[in-house]
């Protein structure tokens, strides 16, 4: 050992492990993880959660979604989204390694445009879902229209 070199590096090996000498009390520490209840904390977290979900805290929150997506609705904000789904659609288009064909897109947007025009006056999340997905595809299939009209050859 040299003089600048500080007494607990000496226990040291060359690659920075421990001599089996150094700590002889390692030994006397009991093992304890062995005994450990795995499945009641599994079925408790299970009854946590089912717990949670009747409470008086949840039931007032989903009244309070319920009544500020009534008030949206009503106020006619949900057509403020139209462009970015347009723009969405068109977005997922070209960034695409292979672009579907303009035939299958109409198709699809034809599927989706009837089923939210059947939902349209039904006042679940299908209504929503479907007119969402009609926009989406509709964007696609703009994407693909003007693609196919400016048909432009690059070198």
């Amino acid at each position: 050992m040299t003089e600048r070199q500080e007494p607990g590096l000496a226990a040291r090996t060359r690659f920075g492990g421990v001599l089996p000498d150094a700590f002889p009390a390692l030994s006397q520490i009991p093992e304890t993880t062995a005994n450990l209840p795995q499945r009641r904390a599994r079925t408790s977290l299970i009854s946590g959660l089912k717990s949670l979900r009747r409470t008086q805290w949840t039931v007032r929150w989903r009244a309070g979604l319920t009544r500020a997506l009534a008030q949206e609705r009503a106020y006619g904000h949900g057509f403020l989204f139209v462009p970015v789904f347009l723009g969405l659609g068109s977005l997922i288009w070209f960034s695409l390694p292979q672009t579907p064909g303009l035939l299958k897109l109409a198709l699809l947007l034809c599927i989706f445009g009837m089923a939210a025009f059947v939902l349209r006056h039904s006042e679940s999340a299908w209504r929503l879902v479907m007119l969402l997905s009609a926009l989406f595809t509709g964007g696609m299939v703009l994407a693909a229209w003007e693609a196919a009209r400016m048909d432009t050859v690059l070198l």
